[in-house]
């Protein structure tokens, strides 16, 4: 029996936000909270990512000051194509006090340096705020 070493693994959390209301085809921007993954930049809505394996988690809280129903999508994008599955928040009562969040979520590797940015896809309102205390990127990186 062979055993594989174990992998090291780097990881960078950054805070998702946007400036003003979100549209369909935004990128939204990028602040680093911790960031041990060398080589890794920020660049207001770009990651430049260094070769590696990755599992890039995005999670996009957002409010909404009016309706209900109504739902935002969005996506990674790695050099310019949509890569992983789809993410969407959508509030579902006329309080607008509960928010749903399911993750968009990609593995990949590059073989030379890339960019990530996270698109929104489609947006049924115009009123969405970001919510910084609810969005995050987790970048793990194995090396």
């Amino acid at each position: 029996m062979t055993y594989q070493p174990t992998q090291a693994v780097s990881l960078a959390l950054l805070k998702v936000s946007w400036s003003s209301n979100l549209a369909t085809n935004d990128y939204l921007s990028f602040t680093a909270e911790v960031n041990n993954i060398s080589k890794l930049s920020i660049s207001t809505d770009t990651i430049s990512l260094p070769p590696g394996c990755y599992s890039v988690e995005a999670s996009i809280g957002a409010d909404r000051t009016n309706g209900f129903t109504d739902e935002l999508f969005y996506r990674l994008e790695l050099g310019g194509s949509l890569i992983g599955n789809i993410g969407s928040a959508d509030c579902a009562n006329a309080s607008n006090t509960f928010l749903t969040v399911d993750q968009a979520v990609a593995t990949f590797e590059i073989r030379e340096t890339s960019n990530v940015k996270i698109k929104c896809t489609s947006c049924t309102a115009s009123a969405w705020t970001s919510n910084a205390d609810c969005s995050y990127v987790l970048i793990r990186r194995a090396s």
